[in-house]
């Protein structure tokens, strides 16, 4: 007996001991199914700094370095560095890369005085009044801004010699440098699918079926707007086509050396992968072409701040016990006006439900005083509303930690891709109050799937405190439709928990890797001196 038990614990030491010393990573980490490429494969990421994009791209790291055999790389702007070294395990670390120049969020804010477009009243007046920020809205740099990050990705790129970038097709920049370089990519679209195949859809499909960008058109479409429809998604076209703003940008770049630059209208290519944060279960059907691959909503694993801070800890715990309702409040670039009619709304709603709560997220917008006025208006209503209101500034992954603690009852939001695919994926109803083109194409899509509530259609890009207030009404009453959006939530957020977005990313990363090597090095040897 004791000769069989060596026999059987000897052989099993020995494979641990080889497993722990050689550092091979057990083959179910991430998927059973995929083999390893060979040791040595760089990944390089190049992104955006704004969460908005970048978020995908450090959630998909997370699940990547679960590997110790890729190299992680990780390119974008200096403020994203913290956040970039935090991402290790025992074996990995991801190596940053600050790029030069300016990124995408705080260059649109430069350009403020002149996107008043972006802003606008739903329907086909305030869609067709947007047209004319687009080019601007979706490259805001100038030449010279374009070029300095252009050669800054070159330099990053020949330095990690990677043997697959990733890349933001937000950052058109990091597009130009690959396809100058001749490096093996694929793209990362922290958007949705709509956004990245509605041209590629067959003939009329886009017209008929598709609410124009910034329309606010519900769907299906209404056989009666479907003229209007078209002739947003053609002024749409037209006005990026004969961009003067694009028409400089391309000019310049092919002066200063950029070999066929990339479209800056349509970045989609059939060759090319495209990884997109959304999922078939919450898209209009559509036709998807084999290389665009739907991963789900990819949400970075943030520590819990309810692990974290034993005051949240209880204070959430002795809600969620209680079955407490809590509302949570995140809305980006606030005036004073809306914050008033926010508070007017939660003065009469805490009135009329003794016991919910409310959290509410307030971000430092501007170096002006306005965002001193809204604290100051928020602070003065947390105090005589005997404590039913705490005022939070968290960043996206710290509402993303709070929405998946089961405690939020709804939450309230713009319509920002990320917090819509956040609350989508944690089965929290919302209501949405878009003011910009894109969210009010996530309020569409939030009351099509039954898991929300448009609350300012009448009034958007505004507020007011009547239509909130019945919105909130809707979405709390259990008598109403509350009962209908919580289980529709719950219902999608089990679908999409089953194969987290983040792994799929990683898992098809893994596939390219064992692919061929495609890049042309000559191309790169060729053009290094010159570049």
């Amino acid at each position: 007996m004791h000769d069989m038990m060596s026999c059987l614990v000897i052989p099993f030491l020995l494979l641990k001991f080889i497993q722990v010393g050689f550092c091979i990573e057990p083959r179910f980490s991430l998927s059973s199914d995929i083999s390893y490429p060979s040791a040595d494969q760089k990944v390089l990421f190049l992104t955006n700094s704004d969460h908005e994009q970048s978020n995908a791209f450090l959630a998909t790291c997370q699940s990547l370095i679960q590997y110790p055999f890729v190299d992680v790389h990780f390119a974008s702007f200096p403020e994203l560095r913290d956040e970039v070294s935090n991402l290790h395990t025992g074996l990995s670390r991801v190596r940053f890369h600050a790029l030069n120049g300016t990124p995408y969020a705080k260059r649109l804010e430069l350009e403020e005085y002149r996107l008043s477009g972006l802003s606008h009243p739903p329907g086909f007046h305030g869609a067709v009044a947007s047209r004319k920020d687009l080019p601007i809205s979706q490259v805001p740099w100038n030449g010279t801004e374009y070029l300095e990050m252009y050669r800054s990705m070159l330099d990053v790129i020949k330095a990690v010699d990677p043997t697959l970038v990733v890349i933001d097709p937000m950052l058109k920049q990091a597009n130009d440098a690959v396809l100058q370089l001749g490096y093996q990519y694929m793209i990362l679209s922290a958007s949705n699918l709509r956004d990245v195949l509605v041209t590629e859809q067959p003939a009329g499909k886009m017209i008929r079926e598709f609410p124009a960008i910034g329309s606010g058109f519900s769907s299906p479409l209404p056989w009666y707007l479907a003229p209007c429809n078209a002739y947003l998604w053609l002024r749409r076209a037209f006005t990026m086509v004969f961009s003067s703003h694009l028409r400089k940008l391309k000019s310049c770049r092919q002066h200063h050396g950029v070999a066929n630059p990339v479209n800056l209208v349509e970045w989609y290519r059939d060759e090319v992968t495209v990884l997109v944060t959304s999922s078939l279960e919450i898209e209009y059907p559509m036709f998807v072409p084999p290389n665009v691959i739907a991963c789900g909503p990819i949400i970075p694993l943030v520590p819990s701040i309810v692990r974290r801070d034993q005051c949240w800890q209880d204070c959430l715990k002795c809600w969620h016990d209680s079955s407490q309702p809590i509302l949570l409040i995140d809305l980006q670039r606030l005036t004073k006006d809306d914050t008033i009619e926010i508070v007017r709304t939660l003065f009469y709603i805490l009135l009329e439900y003794d016991d919910l709560q409310v959290l509410w997220n307030i971000k430092n917008q501007t170096e002006d005083s306005r965002t001193d006025d809204i604290h100051l208006v928020v602070d003065t209503f947390s105090s005589i509303s005997y404590c039913r209101t705490r005022k939070l500034q968290l960043n996206m992954a710290g509402i993303a930690s709070l929405l998946t603690s089961e405690a939020i009852s709804c939450v309230l939001h713009r319509g920002e891709t990320g917090l819509f695919h956040d609350a989508l994926t944690s089965g929290v109803p919302q209501l949405l109050l878009p003011k910009w083109q894109r969210d009010y194409d996530y309020a569409v899509q939030a009351e099509w799937l039954g898991v929300g509530k448009w609350a300012n259609r009448d009034h958007a890009p505004f507020i007011a405190n009547g239509e909130l207030t019945d919105a909130i009404r809707s979405v709390l009453d259990q008598e109403r439709d509350g009962v209908h959006i919580a289980q529709q939530a719950k219902q999608i957020s089990s679908v999409l928990q089953t194969d987290p977005g983040q792994n799929r990313a990683a898992q098809e990363i893994l596939k390219t890797l064992r692919l061929p090597n495609n890049r042309t090095k000559e191309r790169w040897r060729a053009s290094s001196d010159e570049l």
